[in-house]
């Protein structure tokens, strides 16, 4: 929300400040702060001005694995960036968000960062030897390993960027035969 203009000269402010926004925006999040702080003309809200202060204060206070510091240097184009990508119709889904959908090419990025699913340690597993445990993992990774997998109408590409094992090679080799695996550097020699 922004305050109501009233007068001319207010309306004459708000040019001013959206070019001095404009080149925030091409810097941090922190400079984006600042400015609509010292514009005055959009209010912030009161938890946003209180992380604030005490960056100011102290820019080495501990932020969850990072500092105040690190948060407020972020580009703020890499908000843009998530804003984008969150949009319904983003280019871009995470593997939960595409679930029913089909697209003409899919990427899948397997990686670390979530440790609910772990393709590169479960899909090749048996299940009759699988623990309780073990085997609610196996199926909830091989359920989303098939709704990554089923999406494409014409490619589909799984980049890997773990370390991975001979019996998650041999798996991949099964399922999409061993003509279509390339390690990264054949790859980008091809």
């Amino acid at each position: 929300t922004r305050r109501p203009i009233e007068t001319k000269s207010q309306k004459q402010i708000w040019p001013k400040f959206g070019e001095l926004l404009g080149i925030a925006r091409e810097r941090t999040i922190g400079e984006v702060i600042q400015c609509v702080i010292d514009g005055k003309l959009i209010p912030v809200p009161p938890k946003v001005l209180g992380f604030y202060s005490r960056y100011l204060q102290d820019m080495s206070i501990p932020y969850g694995k990072s500092t105040l510091k690190d948060i407020y240097n972020i580009s703020y184009q890499e908000v843009i960036n998530a804003s984008e990508f969150l949009k319904p119709d983003s280019l871009f889904s995470t593997d939960h968000g595409v679930k029913g959908e089909e697209f003409d090419n899919v990427l899948v990025v397997i990686g670390r960062g979530w440790n609910q699913y772990k393709f590169d340690e479960y899909l090749y597993r048996e299940e009759t030897s699988l623990s309780d445990k073990e085997l609610d993992a196996y199926i909830r990774n091989r359920n989303l390993f098939y709704v990554c997998c089923s999406r494409p109408r014409k490619r589909l590409a799984l980049f890997i960027t773990v370390p991975t094992n001979q019996l998650f090679r041999n798996y991949l080799q099964r399922v999409f035969g061993n003509q279509n695996l390339f390690l990264y550097k054949e790859f980008m020699q091809s």
